[in-house]
């Protein structure tokens, strides 16, 4: 089965000048942790569970299950949050820091990741913390063709809703699950 959950949160509450509050990612990643929990009360295993997510969604999805060892898996399509991009306060980059090295500091985080060359807001290079995790699966693709399927002129962020993603990619997120239904 495959739920699209779409969470309530929309904005945080930090305050990028000194800091203070909560970032949307923490509560879209508490909304995510809440329906993990109502999926558990209604006889869903852990292990039957795998949480995706696109950008900040991604993001929050790792940051559940840093803390839910029992999930599934985790697809997480060009995870973001407070990342390169330009402009980016000092308290948003701190935070920004913190939560990776919440995320570095797994002992074992089942995900497949997917970082895209020239993406402006977290490319392969700044995930690379996560590929050097028990459990993680990383793939640093190009923006412009996956295994000689064209991706147009797109930005690479948004790759994953392109048809080059889609068409090369598939199978291997299937297989991912499947891997991890198996193991279990």
């Amino acid at each position: 089965y495959v739920y699209a959950y779409c969470g309530e949160t929309r904005f945080g509450s930090f305050d990028q000048q000194d800091g203070s509050g909560e970032t949307k990612v923490a509560k879209r990643a508490r909304e995510v942790r809440e329906l993990v929990g109502r999926l558990r009360a209604e006889g869903w295993a852990g292990h039957q569970i795998f949480l995706a997510g696109h950008s900040a969604g991604a993001w929050a999805a790792l940051l559940v299950a840093r803390r839910d060892s029992d999930l599934g898996g985790t697809i997480a399509l060009a995870p973001a949050f407070a990342g390169l991009r330009q402009g980016r306060s000092r308290a948003w980059r701190a935070e920004r820091a913190r939560q990776a090295a919440d995320l570095a500091g797994a002992m074992h985080l089942p995900s497949l990741v997917y970082a895209f060359k020239g993406d402006a807001y977290e490319g392969p290079n700044s995930l690379k913390f996560l590929a050097a995790l028990p459990g993680v699966d990383f793939r640093a693709l190009p923006n412009d063709r996956i295994d000689g399927v064209p991706c147009g002129l797109v930005r690479p962020h948004a790759i994953p809703a392109e048809d080059c993603f889609a068409r090369t990619q598939v199978a291997e997120i299937l297989d991912f699950i499947e891997a991890r239904l198996a193991a279990k």
